[in-house]
């Protein structure tokens, strides 16, 4: 890893200022990582230079917890709420071991986790106590799930502080479990109760893999409109290879990624390059034409 290096600024704008966490990287022995620099700026609107902390070099682990709780630092602590309101979402494992799958704790409800090992819980207080994102996600599931009527969420009567995903089908009363949930339905449901969960539980950026993995081509809409829906409460980033899902986003909405040099580099679509391209021409079809890079052949 000689040489190797890597670096972070992230920039967050508040009512009061703008909030800079930046963070470099250096190769050290048996291929770890060690801080060069970390820093936390605050800049107030309406003045010209910023306040800073910094926790200083060589540390293997981020040091801005350990700043507030020593110090008490406001710009640290402003930093540190706002790193926490970024999550990373991560649905892929929907095997027979897949958290998702098993029973959870009633009350691990605070927040969706990032392989929605509680979606069960998380269901269960929509349910009770925001009906309208409930009735909502319910309705998501009827529309891209054919089998799917309602949901089955209560307590194990033998455990009473569990819970496990349990639905019924359409014109049955038989209780399914999540077993008896196909890998994208799993997934589909995932996905939902995550955008459309009340603007007060969503972080204040949502970050997720391939979110169409598994899903059926029509689901991809459906799911284009819950995005944009939480868009409107958070920033969300997807990173996506299909061209059906970019098909439902605006070429604003988009950055191209591409490897440079050992790099990767973000660029926005370029409005003089989708201006060549007749008007029936998707944006997935340019992309699969490779017009905007973001493929295989760079």
């Amino acid at each position: 890893m000689l040489g190797v290096h890597a670096e972070l600024e992230l920039t967050f704008s508040t009512d009061t200022g703008s909030t800079r966490y930046i963070a470099n990287w250096a190769a050290a022995a048996q291929d770890s990582l060690i801080f060069k620099d970390e820093r936390i700026e605050f800049l107030r609107t309406g003045q010209n230079h910023p306040q800073d902390k910094s926790p200083g070099a060589g540390h293997t682990e981020s040091k801005v917890s350990e700043i507030v709780q020593s110090a008490g630092d406001q710009t640290a602590r402003i930093a540190l709420q706002l790193l926490r309101g970024c999550r990373l979402f991560h649905f892929h494992d929907t095997s027979a071991e897949a958290e998702s799958r098993h029973y959870c704790p009633v009350e691990m409800n605070r927040f969706l986790l990032p392989n929605a090992g509680n979606l069960a819980a998380m269901l269960y207080l929509f349910e009770k106590q925001h009906p309208t994102t409930f009735r909502r996600i319910t309705s998501a599931a009827n529309q891209m799930i054919p089998a799917f009527h309602s949901f089955l969420l209560e307590p194990s009567r033998l455990n009473n502080s569990q819970i496990m995903l349990r639905w019924f089908q359409v014109g049955s009363d038989y209780e399914f479990g999540p077993h008896q949930l196909s890998d994208g339905s799993i997934r589909f449901l995932a996905l939902a109760a995550l955008f459309l969960q009340p603007p007060d539980f969503m972080p204040l950026l949502i970050a997720i893999d391939e979110p169409e993995l598994g899903l059926h081509p029509a689901a991809l809409e459906v799911l284009a409109g819950m995005v944009k829906s939480a868009s409107k409460h958070c920033q969300v980033i997807l990173a996506t290879q299909s061209s059906t899902l970019l098909d439902h986003f605006d070429a604003d909405d988009i950055l191209v990624a591409n490897s440079n040099e050992g790099a990767t580099t973000f660029n926005r679509l370029s409005e003089t390059q989708l201006d060549e391209w007749p008007d029936e021409y998707s944006l997935g079809e340019i992309r699969e034409k490779n017009v905007v890079g973001g493929g295989p052949y760079g």
